[in-house]
């Protein structure tokens, strides 16, 4: 979980945007990993508050349900809220 206070979710987008890039750099070393090169990636779902929620328990459901959505969609990257739940 990652909170970003006074953050837009455009302004989430970006900054998901960026640690998106800044994963994908990341290589384990092969020395570490049992002879295999190891990339990373990361999925991320974004609920805005109070936009999506002004419950705390029902916020982290829609950032929850935007993760899946992701996931689902074939991982490694990010989505906000307010795109899935308008489907």
């Amino acid at each position: 979980v990652i909170l970003l206070p006074r953050t837009s979710g455009e302004e989430a987008r970006h900054i998901s945007a960026r640690l998106l890039k800044k994963v994908k750099e990341i290589e384990i070393p092969s020395d570490l990993s049992g002879g295999k090169v190891v990339k990373l990636s990361i999925s991320q779902g974004i609920a805005v508050f109070p936009t999506d929620s002004d419950d705390m328990n029902d916020l982290f459901k829609c950032a929850d349900d935007a993760l899946y959505h992701v996931k689902q969609g074939g991982r490694g990257f990010y989505t906000l809220y307010e795109e899935i739940k308008k489907k």
